[in-house]
């Protein structure tokens, strides 16, 4: 882990403290709520080069730029330190030590605020220190096609962001923590992604439980051919939380997944499509028990994609409590969604619950699908000879170009072969 942290400083060196402020409004500030940020300032789609971990301000909202820097927006911002400025033989004063500390890692299309949001409620329903794991993986892309392929390059993002993750659960064990991680939607790829690393590491982070909601990675990952073969995973364990009655899982993830192996044309079976998040882990002909994973339904409790809901849920709350041995609150901790919420909710689901439109596709609205249309669309994650392949495979007529029919055939053949 040495190489991932910068070593040039001094021993010499004191210990890292900044402070953007000296704010006495302490009811703007919860000690036991934090934030770690890997996403640019205005550039939502990249990985920054620092990791910040600052306390943020509860009371007033930032705009999609998640970077601390000194700008006004930030001046309410507490203890502010980057993680990759530690080394070994100096201490960060203004982080949480020896404390039991849950990262929460949001899904994809997050915006700050709503970080800041979610992080609340795990803090209300499960009374320990939070961070809130803020990592790129949001599209400004306004059309269908284009949000569903952002949403797939979102899969890419969220396993260059484990690296980020790995770094700041090893600041925050050097200093006494016991970690444990909690992934909504996409979060949980990127926690799997984390726990691969964290178990090839020479010094392993010991980490405790991870918690998994709404968990867009297929039901077969877990697999010892798949993605994140378990045995291979760093942590005590892993608990599944599942509802059938998800609002996107059944429907947008099955695109998400669908969509990479139509244009790849690889066959995906029904349980690679199928999110983990709606009945839990598949391990196929895997023989014997696997009790480092437990599944959880909660589909008489959840009916919604969004991490609100899922949090809202007494069981998911008492099992998070037990199995981190703290006291649950006496009333399960449930309220209102607020309007910023709603909103955001209901814009995933538009997006997820439809096929990419074929207008979208043809820009010229001649009719056709040409390479040139296909490039424009998928340029950024195909080659220019993919392009012109997929073209030819679902060219019926050979004519260079795909029509509507055969838009509709080419999807329905699709659709066919994992159902």
């Amino acid at each position: 882990m040495g190489n991932m942290c910068n070593q040039s400083a001094k021993a010499t060196k004191p210990p890292l403290e900044i402070n953007l402020t000296s704010n006495d409004k302490n009811e703007k500030f919860n000690g036991a709520v934090w934030c770690a940020a890997c996403r640019p300032e205005g550039k939502p789609n990249e990985i920054s080069e620092e990791l910040w971990m600052f306390q943020p301000d509860l009371t007033t909202g930032a705009s999609e730029g998640c970077t601390p820097r000194s700008s006004s927006r930030w001046l309410g911002s507490q203890n502010v330190v980057d993680i990759r400025s530690w080394n070994e033989r100096q201490d960060l004063l203004n982080i949480p030590k020896k404390q039991t500390i849950m990262v929460y890692i949001h899904g994809v299309t997050v915006t700050y605020p709503a970080v800041i949001e979610r992080i609340k409620q795990v803090h209300e329903c499960c009374p320990c220190t939070v961070v809130g794991f803020v990592w790129p993986g949001t599209s400004k892309a306004r059309t269908k096609t284009g949000k569903v392929i952002g949403y797939i390059h979102s899969k890419t993002l969220a396993e260059k962001a484990a690296m980020s993750l790995v770094e700041l659960i090893h600041v925050l064990w050097k200093h006494g923590n016991t970690v444990h991680l909690l992934g909504h939607s996409m979060g949980a790829r990127l926690i799997l992604k984390t726990l691969l690393r964290v178990q090839a590491l020479r010094e392993q982070p010991p980490i405790g439980h991870t918690f998994l909601i709404a968990a867009a990675v297929p039901a077969v990952s877990l697999c010892k051919t798949d993605q994140f073969p378990l045995d291979k995973l760093a942590g005590k364990g892993i608990t599944v939380f599942t509802s059938t009655n998800d609002d996107v899982l059944p429907h947008g993830y099955k695109l998400v997944e669908f969509v990479p192996g139509l244009l790849q044309k690889k066959h995906s079976s029904k349980q690679q499509i199928t999110a983990m998040g709606i009945r839990g882990p598949c391990f196929q002909d895997e023989q014997g028990p696997h009790k480092k994973v437990t599944t959880i339904d909660l589909s008489a409790e959840v009916h919604s994609h969004h991490a609100f809901n899922w949090l809202s849920s007494p069981t998911c709350q008492k099992k998070l409590c037990e199995t981190m041995c703290l006291k649950a609150p006496a009333v399960p901790f449930i309220r209102e969604m607020n309007e910023m919420e709603k909103q955001q909710h209901a814009e995933m689901v538009r997006v997820f619950q439809a096929m990419p439109d074929f207008n979208d596709l043809d820009k010229d609205d001649d009719g056709f699908i040409k390479s040139e249309e296909m490039r424009e669309a998928f340029g950024s994650e195909l080659s220019a000879q993919e392009v012109d392949d997929m073209i030819q495979q679902f060219d019926s007529d050979g004519d260079g170009r795909v029509c509507y029919v055969e838009f509709v055939q080419m999807v329905a053949s699709r659709q066919s072969d994992v159902h």
